[in-house]
């Protein structure tokens, strides 16, 4: 019993998210959708999604640290779909991007 209540109050909280997922100004509803998601095994759909944060983040700006975040999210969803010829690519961009903000704040 407890496990229905569980899936419909999780099958309600996505289709709540979905719901304002147009409304997304900045990328943190979409990622905690995203989070929702992977957790049901959904990843593909949390792919998607995590995409679309880092373009929202991108825009607005390319040095926004919650881009990091963002990348090391899609690096566990590309592992949970066996797509890690993709990876590398997404490490990179993580390393670049720390190599940004350390040379922004005088640490590298």
């Amino acid at each position: 019993m407890f496990v229905v209540i569980l899936k419909n109050h999780m099958t309600q909280s996505i289709q709540a998210f979905q719901q304002i997922l147009n409304l997304c100004i900045t990328g943190s509803a979409c990622s905690t959708l995203a989070s929702i998601l992977h957790t049901q095994g959904r990843h593909e759909e949390a792919l998607d999604l995590l995409k679309r944060v880092l373009a929202i983040q991108e825009d607005l700006g390319a040095d926004n640290p919650e881009i990091g975040f963002t990348l090391e999210l899609i690096v566990v969803m590309l592992d949970a779909l066996d797509r890690k010829s993709e990876i590398p690519e997404i490490l990179l961009k993580m390393e670049r991007l720390t190599k940004d903000l350390g040379t922004r704040y005088g640490i590298n």
